[in-house]
């Protein structure tokens, strides 16, 4: 039996966002039948039954290793734990109790996320589950993350979906927050939120959009509060305006991979777009030579409008889904290529890429990894260690550690040559063996003391 550990990473399951509990189901049984399986037998299983990637399934089988429910034996292979015997021979009732038990207590967010529906007792925006425990839980200020962490409690009968985005509370989920209240722990830097960091400018300028959007007597302030926002996630910006010009220009810079947007600010009195000169913006488009259009407006209304859009390879952005970019870049800041996904889409924009939450998921996945090598170091130093750890048995040692193959060999090298660069110097390195020199807590406040200084050295340099 291995010993459990605290995680945050909660991937979704194929087969629908209500669905999880049956194919939780239909994955136990089948591995009940099978007694052990190897991980590719796993994989195939999963993409003749789902018909999904590859990539994905990596996702799968870390939740099921994460939730105990199946556990690594020798020569690579996997099999049920007792944990797992009982979820799939236990009734649906059962099924829905054990795991939301052991999601309570071992998936650090969750019952908080609970404990916010169950507290205002009302349908709610997963924006607003984001800004609530954003501070707290940066994977969960991520609102891709807090769908699927919502996912879950609708699976288990703890909240229920009311229209769109907006989910509410059940009985049933009262009486579960009920006997597992909110836990809430920051390191120190998640707790000290002030109205420099990131996620407090995030808020900022989206507040500003929001009301810029409906100030039609004013829009420059629209034009301003977007140029405002593509500076906020990295790019070289252009307010322009006036006759025969789009209102923002946006520019990648980033080698071959560079790219040009334009982008026209529509703001109403309503805060809804009804018309668009589509040949006005492709004139804009055809001027700068730009590869992507965009049109921001709070909200677009009519098929044609949406239509004409689409033909013309115009994307329709709203106000809400800047503001949600605006708070995953906050936490889990994106490169300007990850973020071309966005401006590929054409027509109406109704969710964030998914390659913006693959990207928060590897962030996440590398500071637990740099977390876990201090850790290792650390605990073996405990147990005696006085000798510097040869570099290539860190990653056999990691395995063993954690009782399964959370990373790869080349991941955790280069984790490795992360942590031991000069200006982090968390590892010493000498003729391949390794020494820790900080812990994981001064690692922290590395990074956040060389995050301060590149902050107000960028600064300077404007």
């Amino acid at each position: 039996m291995r010993s459990q550990r605290v995680f945050r990473t909660l991937s979704s399951l194929p087969g629908g966002n209500q669905s999880y509990l049956h194919t939780l189901n239909q994955i136990l049984l089948w591995l009940a039948q099978e007694s052990v399986v190897t991980r590719d037998e796993l994989i195939s299983w999963f993409i003749d039954r789902f018909g999904v990637s590859g990539s994905s399934i990596q996702g799968y089988v870390q939740i099921l290793i994460r939730t105990n429910l199946i556990e690594p034996v020798p020569v690579g292979k996997l099999r049920l734990t007792s944990f797992g015997q009982q979820i799939a021979t236990a009734d649906p009732a059962q099924q829905k109790q054990l795991l939301s038990g052991f999601l309570l207590v071992w998936c650090a967010g969750f019952r908080e996320i609970l404990a916010v529906y169950a507290n205002v007792q009302k349908p709610l925006h997963l924006r607003e589950i984001s800004t609530t425990l954003g501070p707290y839980f940066p994977h969960l200020g991520v609102i891709a993350t807090a769908q699927i962490y919502t996912n879950w409690l609708l699976a288990l009968g703890c909240v229920e979906q009311t229209t769109g985005r907006y989910y509410q509370i059940t009985p049933h989920g009262l009486e579960v927050a009920e006997t597992h209240p909110p836990i809430i722990y920051m390191i120190r830097h998640q707790s000290e939120v002030t109205d420099n960091q990131p996620s407090s400018q995030a808020q900022r300028i989206g507040q500003e959009l929001h009301e810029a959007s409906m100030d039609s007597h004013t829009p420059q302030r629209f034009q301003k509060a977007i140029a405002l926002a593509f500076q906020f996630l990295g790019f070289e910006v252009t307010e322009l305006g006036g006759p025969g010009e789009t209102d923002v220009l946006l520019h990648a810079l980033i080698g071959p991979e560079s790219y040009t947007v334009i982008v026209d600010a529509k703001s109403r009195y309503a805060g809804i777009l009804r018309d668009l000169s589509v040949a006005t913006i492709q004139e804009h488009r055809h001027k700068h030579q730009a590869d992507y259009a965009l049109v921001i407006a709070g909200d677009f209304a009519g098929s044609k409008l949406i239509r004409h859009a689409e033909a013309s390879g115009i994307a329709l952005l709203t106000v809400p889904l800047l503001a949600d970019w605006l708070r995953q870049y906050a936490f889990e800041p994106m490169n300007l290529l990850v973020q071309r996904n966005l401006f590929a889409a054409i027509g109406r924009i109704t969710e964030l890429p998914p390659g913006f939450a693959d990207w928060a998921a590897q962030q996440i996945q590398w500071g637990e990894l740099l977390i876990n090598l201090v850790d290792l170091l650390r605990v073996t130093y405990t147990h005696g260690l006085t000798q510097p750890l040869p570099r290539e048995q860190l990653f056999g040692m990691l395995v063993t550690r954690l009782h399964g193959v959370y990373y790869t060999e080349e991941q955790v090298q280069a984790a490795i040559a992360f942590l031991g660069h000069p200006i982090i110097s968390t590892l010493a390195i000498h003729e391949n063996k390794l020494t820790l020199m900080k812990s994981g807590q001064s690692l922290a406040d590395t990074l956040h003391a060389l995050s301060v200084q590149l902050v107000t050295t960028s600064k300077k340099s404007i």
